[in-house]
């Protein structure tokens, strides 16, 4: 985090797939909010990484909610790295299991 340079925090994890245009796709509709989120599906086998690949359009649905984040985890979201800096949100080195659990925790508070 300490090395970005854009206006957003997205994580993939090393075993993530996302969509070539998932990123540009929730820039397009944060406007002033501080998260965005998308959606996450499971990849079980090889057909379905192939369908996934084939998928040029993906279906876009945006929503305003006033419901709480309640995903605990970095995963979908993408973040105002304003808001991160602003607030010095940073994941605990010292946790092995669950570390976005507090990122996303300040994040909110």
């Amino acid at each position: 985090m300490e090395v970005a340079t854009g206006d957003y925090l997205y994580f993939v994890d090393s075993d993530d797939v996302i969509h070539e245009n998932a990123i540009k796709h929730l820039v397009d509709h944060i406007g002033d909010d501080r998260i965005m989120s998308g959606s996450v599906s499971t990849i079980k086998s090889l057909d379905q990484m192939e369908e996934f690949e084939e998928n040029e359009v993906p279906e876009i649905k945006v929503r305003k909610t006033s419901k709480v984040y309640t995903s605990r985890t970095v995963q979908k979201g993408l973040f105002s790295r304003k808001a991160v800096i602003d607030h010095n949100i940073k994941f605990l080195e010292n946790v092995t299991t669950y570390s976005d659990y507090s990122f996303v925790y300040a994040f909110f508070c």
